[in-house]
């Protein structure tokens, strides 16, 4: 046989073992990242912004009146792969901090993460949109890029839509993505018959 046949084998095999190879997707587990707030919209009395990652569903942080502005800077120890966010809306609204009223007042209607490398937020590496289904209500993951994940140092949580003045939330926290890229056993195998049937048309050349 001549090696005039191998070379197909080689490059259209070699392209689509790459791209399966890289396109690969498999679940691993997501890690909660540690945060600290840095920045944030003054908070109602008694309401203050350390509620909002308190670990504590019952206890709320509420901004003063601010409304659609309302916003919380977190900061990670370096450039870190976000994948998504949890969020809970605020469950004491009503009645006193602590008090788990969950009554229908001051809930987040939608909400914004915005990442960036720069504490002023001057240049966005990326932001998203999200609908927040209910009052009182922890939300379905908030993915960040479809789950692959963001590379930033901060995050700003920035209401979009409230039903009242003094939005805010009673929790939310930061995981590592829970899809990455992986080789699969088939672009493995793919990429190893791609190489062997080049190292067979270069033996016969």
């Amino acid at each position: 046989m001549s090696s005039e046949s191998f070379p197909p084998l080689s490059s259209v095999t070699l392209v689509l073992s790459l791209l399966g190879f890289l396109g690969a997707a498999q679940n691993s587990a997501a890690v909660e990242l540690s945060t600290s707030i840095f920045g944030n919209t003054p908070a109602y009395p008694t309401y203050e912004v350390n509620y909002f990652t308190d670990n504590d569903l019952s206890t709320d942080y509420a901004s003063g009146g601010a409304g659609a502005a309302t916003h919380v800077d977190f900061q990670f120890a370096s450039p870190v792969a976000v994948g998504y966010a949890v969020y809970t809306d605020r469950t004491s609204s009503g009645f006193y901090n602590g008090s788990y009223w969950a009554g229908p007042y001051d809930n987040v209607y939608s909400y914004k993460l915005i990442f960036s490398n720069e504490p002023t937020f001057t240049t966005v590496l990326w932001e998203q949109e999200y609908a927040s289904p209910g009052f009182a209500n922890t939300d379905p993951s908030a993915l960040v890029n479809g789950g692959y994940g963001v590379t930033a140092q901060y995050v700003r949580w920035q209401v979009t839509s409230t039903e009242g003045g003094n939005p805010g939330g009673a929790e939310i926290h930061f995981f590592t993505p829970e899809l990455v890229p992986e080789p699969t056993v088939g672009a493995l195998f793919g990429l190893g018959l791609c190489l062997l049937g080049g190292w067979r048309g270069r033996k016969r050349n």
